[in-house]
């Protein structure tokens, strides 16, 4: 599998530091506030090794995905985020949900549904290099030596 890294360009480090910015800036809010979310990570899978993205705002590594907006389903959330993040169009009915738990994390509530994909092949991907800095496949065993964020390291917990 071929990981496409963009040229890097003037805007980057800039558009960077404002995810970081705001991201902070949530999570400030959350602290004070309080604050629930609902989010929607798509495991992709390709014989032993699992998809892992690395995001310029958090230390933590997750799988691709993000927020559920408020008028639209988890799965849906889940396709349209892999879009985003990777460029990987990928139809719901291929997406099987593995669980739906609540964490308490970073100082809010947040409900994670988790869907798998089964990939036949490797893919190429491709990262904006600004919200999301590197994605890649790990084997397992690999991954699980990574720090990830706690809805990350439940499924591969579970993973064979």
């Amino acid at each position: 599998m071929k990981l496409l890294i963009p040229k890097a360009r003037s805007l980057d480090r800039p558009v960077r530091w404002l995810y970081r910015g705001a991201y902070l800036g949530l999570r400030a809010k959350w602290r004070l506030l309080g604050g629930t979310t609902r989010g929607a990570l798509v495991a992709m899978r390709y014989k032993d090794s699992v998809m892992l993205v690395q995001n310029s705002y958090r230390r933590g590594m997750s799988f691709p995905g993000g927020y559920v907006h408020p008028d639209e389903r988890p799965i849906e959330a889940a396709r349209r985020e892999v879009l985003e993040e990777i460029g990987l169009d990928v139809t719901v009915d291929r997406l099987r949900q593995v669980f739906s738990r609540q964490y308490r994390f970073e100082d809010h509530d947040d409900t994670v549904d988790v869907f798998e994909l089964l990939l036949d092949a490797p893919i190429e991907v491709s990262t904006d290099r600004r919200e999301v800095l590197w994605a890649g496949f790990l084997p397992i065993s690999e991954a699980k030596r990574r720090i990830v964020v706690p809805h990350v390291r439940d499924y591969l917990d579970q993973a064979k």
